[in-house]
């Protein structure tokens, strides 16, 4: 959270408030939707009411959004917000174009598109991966995947 973040109300008192503050504004956090669309359907995600049209950010956008990263942060870049970000077409070019400007990157997915393709595995990334927790609520989440197939794959890919 950034320090003006309501969870800090009453921190400014502390002495290393303004040092934390500091630290954040000079090294953000940097977050990058390149995809609004998921896969899933999962009853607690708000993705459903935000009105805007689901979609995926262009390469050309990327191309030149990625070269000014450095500039603005040395700290890990979350390829994801709204949607699954292993949706994107293109997201192992995307994931290489950050780590070619120096920047680890961070990913949270479902995990149903993981692939451990030697590509995918190279790169410098820290993966959260949230798992169904049963087959049934899977099937609502995603009528066509199987939920052992599921739990396979992510298995195979962590193995990897």
């Amino acid at each position: 959270y950034l320090p003006t973040h309501p969870s800090f109300k009453g921190h400014a008192k502390n002495p290393h408030y303004q040092d934390d503050l500091k630290s954040y504004l000079s090294n953000p956090q940097v977050l990058i939707e390149i995809s609004s669309r998921c896969n899933f359907a999962c009853n607690y995600c708000v993705s459903p009411m935000n009105l805007r049209k689901k979609a995926m950010m262009s390469m050309s956008t990327i191309l030149k959004v990625a070269p000014e990263l450095p500039s603005i942060t040395t700290r890990a870049v979350a390829l994801h917000i709204d949607g699954e970000p292993l949706m994107h077409p293109n997201f192992v070019d995307i994931a290489k174009l950050i780590n070619q400007q120096g920047l680890h990157v961070n990913l949270a997915t479902n995990g149903s598109l993981l692939k451990p393709t030697p590509d995918m595995l190279m790169l410098d990334m820290s993966i959260l991966i949230s798992l169904s927790t049963n087959a049934q609520e899977l099937k609502n989440r995603h009528p066509k995947l199987v939920f052992l197939d599921y739990i396979r794959n992510v298995a195979r890919y962590v193995k990897a």
